[in-house]
């Protein structure tokens, strides 16, 4: 799943009761193992996996999917967080074009929850799910991407591990997934799968096997960690003396035995125990014109995409804040070099938090171009990567990873 959102979001939320696929014959069949609830305003330029299954061979013409529980988390025109529910049951006619044909091949199916044209208005009533699809064979595992079998930062708990392989269940996952290791497996937090155990909170990039699992390329290891929860800071207010700093956060995602739900504020507690994780192996921050800093409460910006560690609960003093991706959208209007002006939408959540009507982004030898060629100024388009404030400028710094229109 994947998602086109509007600026003003920060979460949108909904459970996914079922995803039934019609066949050319006529014939009906459910591919959703389990409800799951899923908040698709972080997926923007990019995708996680909904289910992995296995689907009988034939080929579908298209899907109809049921959401319920349904809620957004958005900026309102004061600049406050507000949030509100929809009412209903939505069923959700989805076609595939070009249809959907399952051999013995493994397929992807991607589906693109388009919401800013499925909300009309803030307001219970305000909802009509637009979703479309898009389908195709899996290539091969240097070819894959997020939405066509490749993963990127999955977060999960560990359930089982059994000599290179390790089950993971994701809270936004309706299926456990298994993951394998080999020898190229970069590890990050601990030094191999010896150091895992069952309810550790570990991280995942992988491409998907055709023996349906799942390769990791990286796996990181929250050892120590009980929960965790990423999102966007909404406000910040630092300490003094032996109050500690302070930071809320709208709830994306999280991992972790009583870790929060998708949509909810949650307030975070930080002082000089504190670690700030720059995460360097996500995005290319060299030769940059400004020195990328996230070190203290000091680098941490409203606005930015964080996760937030504990090794006990939220109530107490959090272990590690890491700087997490993100993706914005706006319009470049002007370059210098490598680095782009881009202006923000309005209302954008992004704008109404900080003020900024426009923010910087910079592409790298490294940054990929995902169904486009070059930026053209005037274009709207997505840049996602890691949101830098630079103290010197005054300005956020978007290193950009992946830009998609």
């Amino acid at each position: 799943m994947s998602d086109s959102a509007p600026d003003q979001l920060l979460s949108f939320q909904a459970t996914v009761n079922s995803i039934i696929m019609t066949s050319s014959s006529g014939a009906t069949g459910g591919v959703l193992p389990a409800a799951v609830t899923v908040e698709v305003s972080h997926l923007q330029a990019t995708a996680q996996p909904l289910s992995q299954v296995q689907v009988a061979p034939g080929t579908y013409t298209g899907a109809t999917v049921s959401l319920s529980s349904v809620s957004a988390t958005y900026v309102n025109s004061s600049g406050a967080v507000a949030s509100v529910s929809f009412s209903g049951t939505f069923s959700v006619p989805v076609t595939f074009n070009p249809n959907l044909v399952v051999g013995s091949d493994p397929v992807a199916l991607n589906l693109d929850f388009n919401l800013a044209q499925s909300i009309t208005s803030l307001t219970a009533s305000g909802l009509t799910p637009t979703i479309t699809a898009s389908t195709g064979t899996v290539p091969a595992a240097s070819q894959q991407e997020e939405g066509t079998g490749g993963v990127h930062d999955l977060t999960g708990v560990i359930t089982s591990l059994s000599g290179a392989s390790f089950v993971m269940e994701a809270n936004q996952v309706a299926s456990a997934l298994t993951v394998t290791v080999d020898s190229n497996t970069v590890y990050s937090g601990v030094t191999g799968l010896s150091n895992l155990a069952v309810g550790n909170i570990v991280e995942v990039n992988a491409t998907f096997q055709s023996n349906s699992t799942l390769l990791a390329s990286k796996v990181e290891g929250e050892v120590g960690i009980a929960v965790e929860a990423e999102g966007i800071v909404v406000s910040r207010t630092a300490g003094s003396g032996s109050t500690p700093n302070t930071f809320v956060i709208a709830v994306q995602n999280s991992a972790g035995s009583g870790a929060p739900t998708p949509g909810t504020l949650l307030s975070v507690a930080a002082d000089n125990t504190t670690l700030y994780v720059l995460p360097v192996d996500e995005a290319n921050l060299g030769g940059l014109s400004f020195t990328p800093s996230f070190t203290s409460f000091a680098n941490l910006a409203i606005g930015q995409r964080v996760e937030v560690r504990t090794a006990s609960n939220f109530g107490v003093v959090v272990r590690e804040v890491k700087l997490g991706l993100q993706t914005l959208g706006g319009t470049p209007n002007s370059q210098n070099g490598t680095q782009y002006t881009l202006s923000l939408p309005s209302p954008s959540a992004f704008l109404l938090l900080t003020g900024a009507t426009n923010i910087d982004f910079i592409l790298q030898s490294t940054t990929e171009l995902n169904g486009l060629s070059t930026i053209v100024l005037g274009a709207p388009l997505h840049v996602r990567g890691l949101l830098l404030f630079d103290t010197v400028s005054s300005r956020y710094k978007l290193v950009a990873t992946r830009i998609t229109p």
